[in-house]
């Protein structure tokens, strides 16, 4: 190679850092994808839900999900739990939810599995 000491760190510098930002971008892509998948699995889920619970869902045609106010618009409101749900991770905004892919892959597993589930409340 006819290149100096100098630029030679720079152009392995340079490789560097593109390297670790397409490393981050990748998994910053895969998160998105888990996350939607996740957000879309549990909301068609809450609106396909069986034992007539369809209806009353499926008749709000505003009905979505809310994790702000997740008991009193949804588990009050259509009388649904989601079981299964890890006790240690809260249920919020699941692009607030976590950054760890191993994490939302789990939970999108399970979900996939059934071990989350919505349950419908006996009154």
């Amino acid at each position: 190679l006819k290149l100096d000491t100098q630029d030679f760190m720079g152009r392995m510098e340079g490789f560097a850092v593109q390297g670790v930002q397409g490393v981050a971008k990748n998994h910053q892509k895969c998160l998105t994808m888990v996350r939607g998948e996740l957000r879309t699995l549990i909301t068609e889920a809450l609106h396909t839900f069986p034992s007539g619970i369809r209806v009353m869902i499926m008749g709000d045609t505003n009905a979505c999900l809310h994790y702000v106010d997740f008991w009193c618009k949804i588990t009050q409101k259509y009388l649904v739990v989601l079981d299964g749900w890890p006790v240690n991770l809260p249920f919020k905004n699941f692009n607030n939810l976590s950054s760890s892919l191993p994490e939302l892959s789990g939970l999108l597993s399970k979900w996939k599995s059934g071990q989350i589930r919505w349950r419908k409340l006996t009154e």
